[in-house]
């Protein structure tokens, strides 16, 4: 699978450091980097925005991931959420946004695509994909969030674009 330019690269980090500006400043905070210091957080968008041009790619379909973007516009195309981690071995953790007030009707409406990668190469692995509504079953549950191991994920693209088109 392809990998993102290096003009994209650069695209994304602008983006990232965009996005976690507009988010301290809406007071708009990830509880799973809580723990991070500033710079750590600031990869952490970064990397989100280029996962999510990573699937654009893949895809073939618009990024709408900039940080002046309304809150409910997908990631990706018209329905697609792009989840990230560094660990190969991630779940697709998915959180109810709290702070929307269609929380859980947003999560059903949308597909969520795991996207793993390797910071020091910045290599993008595309993991699979789940319906929002499959997403959220009781044995997913953990805590505050659902959790879905990847043996879970579908991981046909082409369905995945049938989906998103």
């Amino acid at each position: 699978m392809p990998q993102l330019t290096d003009e994209q690269k650069a695209y994304a980090k602008e983006t990232g450091k965009r996005r976690y500006t507009r988010n301290r400043q809406a007071n708009v905070v990830d509880r799973l980097i809580a723990d991070l210091d500033e710079d750590q957080k600031i990869m952490n968008d970064i990397y989100g925005a280029m996962a999510e041009i990573y699937v654009s790619n893949l895809l073939d379909l618009p990024w709408t991931g900039e940080p002046h973007t309304p809150d409910n516009v997908a990631d990706v195309g018209s329905n697609i959420e792009v989840k990230t981690s560094k660990y190969q071995s991630a779940h697709l953790i998915v959180r109810p946004r709290y702070h929307r007030e269609d929380s859980l009707d947003y999560i059903k409406k949308h597909t969520y695509v795991l996207v793993t990668y390797v910071p020091s190469t910045e290599v993008f692995t595309y993991a699979g994909w789940m319906d929002g509504e499959d997403v959220m079953k009781d044995e997913y549950w953990r805590k505050n969030s659902w959790w879905v191991p990847q043996t879970e994920l579908n991981i046909s693209i082409e369905t995945l674009k049938d989906k998103a088109a």
